[in-house]
């Protein structure tokens, strides 16, 4: 009789802690799926600045192609061909140096780039400074090339 009643009670110990084990799992497999979820939405509000180069502006790119190109369809570039950074031609010590494919001139914008944490000298930092420009003051910085890229 004991024996019985002792497996009765193993039994039902392992019963339990399977039933336990499994509602752990699902508990765990739903807070992860909704902590992925959750990571989701916020992302999609917050924008990691490597997103936001999806919202560059078809005008920028004509800007930036008079800018550092020949004022062709994708010929802006932010490197010459040595890997060096492209700099103004007719930059002077008193104006700053304009640096990268959109000629974001260091000494207006460089600054707010780094407190914006964009590095004018990168392909990636270059292009957001760009679009922040161009979000605040639209054309008006680039208007050197106007006569190139207005059509």
């Amino acid at each position: 009789m004991k024996d019985k009643i002792l497996w009765i009670v193993v039994a039902t110990c392992l019963i339990g802690f399977a039933i336990y084990t499994i509602q752990i799992q699902t508990m765990y497999s739903v807070t992860e799926a909704k902590a992925e979820e959750v990571m989701d939405e916020s992302v999609s509000k917050v924008k990691p600045k490597e997103a936001q180069i999806a919202v560059y502006p078809t005008k920028l790119g004509k800007i930036a192609d008079c800018e550092s190109g020949d004022g062709t369809d994708g010929s802006a570039r932010q490197f010459y061909e040595d890997g060096s950074v492209v700099i103004g031609k007719y930059t002077k010590a008193e104006f700053g140096k304009d640096v990268g494919k959109h000629q974001v001139n260091e000494k207006v914008w460089g600054k707010k780039a780094r407190e914006l944490g964009y590095d004018i000298y990168t392909d990636g930092g270059n292009d957001l400074m760009a679009i922040w420009i161009y979000e605040r003051h639209g054309s008006g910085p680039w208007s050197a090339s106007r006569k190139c890229w207005v059509s």
